[in-house]
């Protein structure tokens, strides 16, 4: 169990430094948040700016490296967050924070479907950087789901990690109650 922490934990960190380093190629006048601001895009012309701007500059081969590097994230920081849930449920008392606990499962469940959004959101930017390179129109249904998919990915990550906090707090408190009875 302390190996699987340690290994999601390193994996993670190293994982999410390599792609903040990759997104500094893909910050543009169009992009100015990288590979972040095609997640937001929100319209095909936005979109259509973004995908541009990386390809005046060679990029477009290089943001499609970096979505595929996203992939290898998303397993590592979805795992991470189980991990964190389930181990903190471990240690609530059942007797004595038996609410808390109960808020573990779906906070791990909320980490798992943010990595499902993520996926599709990969899949789909994928695509839009596919059609932009063969000269197809870009499809206003696919920036839509990218953008949904990362804005509700970003929501369940934050109920996720607010769980997580709000789990700790519970723990700290049962260990203080358990220590003075």
């Amino acid at each position: 169990m302390k190996w699987t922490g340690i290994t999601l934990v390193v994996g993670t960190l190293a994982l999410m430094l390599a792609l903040a380093s990759g997104n500094k190629s893909l910050i543009t006048g169009e992009a100015p948040k990288g590979g972040q601001s095609l997640q937001s895009s929100g319209t095909t012309l936005v979109a259509e700016r973004i995908l541009w701007s990386w390809d005046v500059r060679d990029s477009l081969e290089h943001a499609r490296k970096h979505i595929k590097l996203d992939f290898a994230f998303i397993p590592f920081y979805a795992g991470l967050l189980v991990f964190v849930c389930l181990l903190l449920r471990r240690k609530l008392s059942p007797t004595d924070a038996p609410r808390c606990r109960k808020l573990a499962l779906p906070a791990a469940i909320a980490a798992v479907i943010a990595g499902i959004f993520d996926v599709v959101e990969n899949v789909n930017m994928l695509g839009l950087i596919d059609s932009f390179q063969h000269s197809q129109p870009l499809a206003a249904s696919q920036v839509t789901i990218v953008t949904v998919s990362s804005l509700t990915k970003f929501l369940l990550l934050l109920l996720c990690l607010v769980t997580i906090a709000a789990l700790d707090v519970c723990r700290v408190a049962s260990r203080r109650r358990s220590s003075t009875h």
